[in-house]
Formats: C-alpha cells, sequence, structure tokens
C-alpha cells in the first residue's frame, strides 16, 4: 500500500470520526431545544434488485408532533443501507423539525457537519478508478451509501411564513460536440448488447455516426438524461428559496409556519416541459438522451 492511500485512509476516517461526533451534538442540541411542531413525509424503501424499475408511483406517509420529530432526528445521521434495502437508492424522509431555539449553535453544528461532508468527499474523490474508489470506501465503512452521506443538513432561521413541498422531475445536462460523440460510438462498436448480432450493431452505430456528421458546423450538443424524482421545497425565504428535501428542514422561528404538504407521487401527472427550454423537442440520438441546444 502507498502512502498516499495511506493518507486517503487516514483523513477519510478522521472525517467520519468528526462526522459522528457533530452528529451526537446535533441531536444533543435538538433535544434539548424548544419543539413547535414537526412533520415529516415518510416514503417507501427500494429494495435490493428494485433501482432500476421505472417510477410510477410513490405513497407518502404523512407523521406529524413527536413521532416525527424523533423519525427526524435518526433520518440526520442514517448513512448506511439497512439488510434488504438497495445500496444504490439512498434514503429520503422529506419534511421540516420547527424549533423555537438555540438558533446559534445548532446552524453553526450544521455548518460543520456540511464542511467535514465535503472534506469526506474531497478526500474519496483523490482515490482513481471507480473500483477502487468502491472498495476502499467499503473496506473502511461497510455498508456506507457515500450518496447520503454526502447530502448537505439545512437550518432556516430568518422568519418563513411558508413551505410548500412538491415533487421534482429534474434532468442531468451536460455539454459535448460532435467529435466527443462519434468517438464514444465508435468505442461501443466491439461492445454489441446481449443477443444482438455484431455486424447488425456496427450498421446500427455507423448510422447514428452519420446523422451526428449531418449536423450543422457549430452545431452545439447536449446530453440530457432524466434523473429520478425527488422531493424539493419552495420556502418564503430571500436567502433559500428553494431546498432539496432529501432530510427534514429544521425551522430556527416560533411564528406559525404555513406548509403544503408533500403528495403521493403519480406519474401520470408530471409537469410538462417549459416550451422556453433550450434543451429539448426531438433528440438528435434517443438511445444517447442526446439533443441540440436551441439558439
Amino acid at each position: 500500500m502507498n502512502d498516499s492511500n495511506l493518507s486517503i485512509r487516514s483523513e477519510l476516517k478522521y472525517q467520519m470520526t468528526q462526522i459522528t461526533q457533530l452528529f451526537d451534538d446535533l441531536r444533543d442540541t435538538v433535544l434539548s431545544s424548544e419543539l413547535i411542531t414537526a412533520e415529516v413525509f415518510k416514503l417507501p424503501v427500494v429494495n435490493r434488485g428494485a433501482e432500476h424499475l421505472k417510477i410510477e408511483e410513490i405513497p407518502v406517509e404523512h407523521l406529524h408532533g413527536e413521532r416525527a420529530f424523533f423519525e427526524g432526528i435518526q433520518s440526520f445521521r442514517k448513512m448506511y443501507a439497512d439488510e434488504g434495502v438497495s445500496t444504490k437508492a439512498a434514503y429520503r424522509l422529506p419534511g421540516y423539525i420547527q424549533l423555537g431555539d438555540s438558533k446559534g449553535s445548532i446552524k453553526q453544528i450544521i455548518s460543520q457537519i456540511n464542511s467535514h461532508k465535503e472534506l469526506f468527499k474531497l478526500e474519496v474523490q483523490k482515490i482513481e478508478g471507480a473500483k477502487k474508489k468502491h472498495d476502499l470506501i467499503h473496506e473502511l465503512f461497510p455498508g456506507l451509501i457515500t450518496k447520503q452521506l454526502y447530502r448537505k443538513l439545512h437550518a432556516v432561521d430568518d422568519n418563513i411564513s411558508s413551505m410548500g413541498f412538491f415533487w421534482a422531475n429534474r434532468f442531468v445536462t451536460y455539454k459535448t460536440t460532435k467529435d466527443e460523440v462519434i468517438a464514444s460510438i465508435k468505442k461501443q462498436m466491439n461492445h454489441p448488447p446481449k443477443g444482438r448480432d455484431s455486424d447488425e450493431w456496427i450498421s446500427f452505430l455507423n448510422l447514428e455516426i452519420t446523422d451526428i456528421q449531418r449536423l450543422p458546423k457549430g452545431s452545439e450538443l447536449r446530453y440530457k438524461r432524466p434523473a429520478k424524482v425527488s422531493a424539493a421545497v419552495n420556502i418564503d425565504s430571500e436567502v433559500t428559496p428553494q431546498l432539496s428535501a432529501h432530510l427534514p428542514i429544521i425551522v430556527l422561528q416560533r411564528e406559525t409556519v404555513t406548509i403544503s404538504p408533500l403528495i403521493s407521487y403519480n406519474g401520470a401527472y408530471r409537469r410538462c416541459v417549459r416550451s422556453d427550454s433550450k434543451i429539448g423537442g426531438k433528440p438528435v440520438i434517443q438511445r444517447l438522451h442526446l439533443y441540440l441546444k436551441r439558439m
């Protein structure tokens, strides 16, 4: 084992120790604070092997008061997979916990937790190769779901009047060029999908390359892949008008907050794509989720 790996191991262990200790501090501080109200929206777990199934419905169970409060506290430190639950689908518990005091210390602790989460992530990124990352992380922390660890915690203390929870249908978008797409397609030629004839696969890919070559010079290309639906919250706040709602938001104020709760998700009622979106219309290559950027 080289010195670099030893250094990374040592730093990851240190950051995890700091995060765990700060979770204890957050729990103790929240428990000693004045509880105004709490509400969380419990979502079904994703069982192992069901990660890639298309999501048509997500039933939501509403929890209130002390039960929501204690579920919320426990969710902050949930970083490891439960037995039989997928390690590829992160745990989610949208909602909020409203407290009446301890403003400064809670915000400070959350800021420190988020800082150490980011330092842990930066250290992981120093490990070369996806397999080496996976092996080292799970050797040190068996069952750890890094996506859950990386997620930031949020506290709001600017006297908000309303919070509206909703389901967000977002996309992962990144730019590319004609040459990069063609090079990527050529790499796939020697790897036909299971059950597909090699010559037929190469002919199919050559047609895709021809479609790319026919595009006008200077065409701006974008990959636009649909991300998994996720919960988010709109907040009556100039500081944090919208946040991802993976975990409960801590609200630090005594004043009443009007809540629009998260309702069960139904894929049949997805919002339409905005007509002024610059990346949309008919895909250049549907298989790759490849689109032309509209000017």
